[in-house]
């Protein structure tokens, strides 16, 4: 039986189980890799077949991925490359998931409206089909998260005319999955065909084009003081950036198999770049660098809560997360917030210092943490959250949105917040 290594990943991948003449056994995905081998190799009572297949395998080898829809579409890729013997119940072709655009007709009503569904087998002529997907549950589960942030249709058109004889949607518009074509009036053709044209994009690897494509209509409105179509093209990046998006396809973690490794290190190297002329000491790559996050959180007057994260070499390090109850602040104030948890972390000199601090703010907040900063000579940045820009120096930097190193501290941003929250409604629920 195969040991369980030392070193496995806490990030999304597929996993490949070999034998002893580096035959490809079984392919699989993972959101979380460490917690699904885990399970092949904690010893704990298997089905039958999988414990076979844990019993003749020899080696065993991963590929990260920066996000679960890039590990769906790889594992499909490499189960139709090497055919392996224990995914025999996903080696015929009719048990795929085919994603299906329907075609726009103007012909009827519906062609109007594409539709997205899910399909068995292929008939180019009905319209654009992504996959084949070896696991249909996965798929289904993708698009109903994608589905949450941009609606669409999923009927046939016996569905769609019903309903448009009763001028009313059915259940999913109710849930807000669907924009209800059906009914009259309720959204153009047009506006319909902006979320379908963003899921194809998801599908295609491209969303960060059309992310850079939003960012620039929004800084162009924001500089005409339009305010509140800069706040909906803000709102419609975030809606983006919170699923899980396919940056890569397959064929470029077949390519490279580091390439996971490449992304991160291209990310520290760039926010090193960045940084140099604030800070020459500053080293992010090499190995053992790490980044500490401070984020604060309150609801109303009450509840007020910080949070510190840590990322080593570009990736989470839960053991050194920390809790923080705001005691010294009695009132909303932010700033003041601040520097309290991050005057307090300073105080654990049983933590060594980070090579870098990021702050979840603007010049406010930064002025006030450069004071217990300085002195110490540590390294520290803020990303501010409105049009996400850099504060450094005292200043706001005007950067391009596609830099590698902005995609890092906005992971390690949200993170932050995420842990924040979490903590927050901890404390609630004990109330």
């Amino acid at each position: 039986m195969l040991k369980k290594p030392d070193n496995i990943p806490q990030t999304a991948g597929v996993y490949r189980f070999l034998d002893g003449q580096g035959r490809v056994l079984y392919v699989g995905k993972a959101r979380n890799l460490a917690v699904r081998l885990s399970y092949y190799l904690s010893g704990n009572v298997l089905l039958d077949k999988t414990a076979r297949l844990v019993r003749e395998a020899e080696k065993l080898e991963w590929t990260k991925t920066s996000s679960e829809i890039e590990s769906l579409v790889l594992e499909a890729d490499l189960i139709k490359k090497f055919r392996p013997r224990y995914n025999v119940s996903l080696k015929d072709d009719k048990s795929y998931s085919y994603v299906l655009f329907s075609k726009i007709s103007r012909r009827t009503p519906e062609g109007h409206y594409s539709a997205v569904t899910l399909e068995r087998r292929k008939i180019p002529a009905l319209g654009r089909y992504f996959g084949p997907f070896p696991n249909g549950y996965s798929i289904k589960m993708m698009l109903k998260s994608l589905r949450r942030h941009f609606p669409y249709r999923d009927c046939r058109p016996a569905k769609f005319f019903r309903y448009q004889k009763l001028n009313h949607g059915c259940l999913f518009e109710d849930l807000k999955l669907c924009p209800a074509p059906c009914v009259v009036g309720s959204i153009s053709p047009p506006e319909y065909q902006k979320n379908i044209n963003i899921l194809k994009m998801f599908f295609e690897g491209r969303d960060q084009k059309y992310i850079e494509i939003l960012t620039e209509r929004m800084n162009s409105e924001a500089a005409k003081l339009n305010f509140e179509k800069a706040s909906e093209y803000k709102a419609q990046i975030g809606r983006i950036a919170a699923i899980t998006s396919l940056r890569f396809s397959s064929r470029d973690y077949l390519e490279n198999p580091n390439l996971y490794e490449d992304i991160r290190e291209g990310e520290l190297k760039d926010l090193e770049e960045l940084l140099k002329p604030f800070f020459p000491n500053l080293r992010l790559t090499g190995g053992g660098r790490r980044i500490e996050a401070f984020d604060i959180s309150n609801l109303g007057s009450s509840g007020f809560v910080g949070a510190l994260v840590t990322f080593k070499d570009g990736e989470l390090d839960k053991s050194c997360y920390r809790r923080y109850k705001i005691k010294e602040t009695s009132k909303i104030n932010d700033v003041g917030m601040m520097a309290e948890v991050v005057g307090r972390r300073l105080k654990n000199k049983g933590l060594a210092l980070p090579d870098l601090i990021l702050i979840d703010g603007g010049k406010s907040q930064l002025s006030k943490v450069s004071k217990l900063l300085d002195p110490l000579k540590v390294s520290y940045v803020g990303l501010a959250k409105k049009f996400e820009r850099v504060v450094v120096g005292g200043r706001y930097l005007r950067l391009p949105k596609n830099r590698p190193f902005l995609r890092l501290l906005m992971r390690i941003r949200d993170e932050t917040h995420r842990f924040a929250i979490a903590y927050q409604r901890r404390l609630r629920r004990l109330i």
